[in-house]
């Protein structure tokens, strides 16, 4: 995968997610979901940033923990990310400072 794909994918898959969570009754402290495509050790890998505007609740943690977005992108997309779907969240101060350096270092691996 080239990067320029890997990146219009990222947007697929925002669209997929803000699609899904305008259905549910997300947090109130909820911003956006931030997602990085990069090449693994074993394939393609998709991360999903849940990104919350303060400092989060455990009730908040418990609310994206318990959803099934892994599963709703594969049956979206298909086999595509063949090194899995993983989610996680933070702070939108914490992953621009941290996170998204470390993501865009590892989508520059792309060919």
């Amino acid at each position: 995968m080239k990067l320029d794909t890997a990146l219009k994918l990222e947007k697929v898959v925002e669209k997929l997610l803000t699609s899904r969570l305008k259905s549910l009754n997300t947090p109130e402290n909820f911003d956006r979901a931030e997602v990085d495509i990069y090449p693994g050790d074993y394939g393609i890998h998709c991360h999903i940033t849940f990104l919350m505007k303060e400092t989060f609740s455990g009730e908040d943690s418990d609310f994206f923990n318990g959803l099934t977005i892994g599963i709703y992108i594969s049956k979206a997309l298909g086999d595509v990310f063949t090194s899995g779907i993983q989610s996680s969240h933070s702070t939108i101060d914490h992953y621009e400072k941290y996170n998204k350096k470390w993501y865009n270092l590892q989508k520059q691996r792309f060919q």
